[in-house]
């Protein structure tokens, strides 16, 4: 007698696996698998990426942030962006009027990939994909239970591009 496919599945399903709720201590956070990248037009990929600068790569999440929190987080967004139009307008729908981000620290900074300009873009130009952990707070005044403080960590990815001396 041949036992349908979805059947089958069922009973592996219901099987049980391990210890149940104590094998979840064995999961680990996800690390993406570094890839080559493609280099933008106007640029060569970096071979030795140079290590940028923690306070760059801040003052590129505060700013990014201060645009989100005064309603320019269009300017900010890479022309790549996938539905940059549809993620302004869903924030100004969702989010309160007065919701403001506020970084609470950087956990990490990984190098994603480094570009630098030809002869055409400036050579002392570099081009930076970087992934940065961040530890936020969304804080705004609810009107029913007054100041509130969303603390979270998140992941975001930023080009950087910066001048550099040679």
């Amino acid at each position: 007698m041949r036992i349908p496919g979805l059947l089958a599945l069922a009973v592996l399903v219901l099987l049980p696996l391990g210890e149940g709720p104590a094998d979840a201590r064995r999961f680990r956070d996800f690390q993406a698998i570094s890839r080559p990248e493609a280099a933008p037009r106007g640029f060569t990929t970096v071979e030795q990426p140079l290590r940028l600068p923690r306070a760059l790569v801040e003052a590129t999440v505060r700013d990014v942030f201060a645009a989100w929190s005064d309603g320019r987080l269009r300017e900010k967004l890479s022309d790549r962006f996938a539905d940059a139009e549809r993620l302004v307008q869903q924030i100004a729908i969702s989010a309160p009027q007065d919701a403001r981000i506020r970084l609470l620290g950087l956990q990490s900074i990984n190098e994603l990939g480094q570009f630098r300009g030809d002869a055409a873009t400036g050579p002392d130009i570099i081009m930076s994909r970087v992934a940065v952990v961040a530890r936020t707070a969304l804080e705004f005044d609810d009107p029913t239970n007054g100041f509130q403080r969303l603390e979270g960590t998140h992941e975001y990815i930023f080009t950087i591009t910066a001048r550099v001396k040679r």
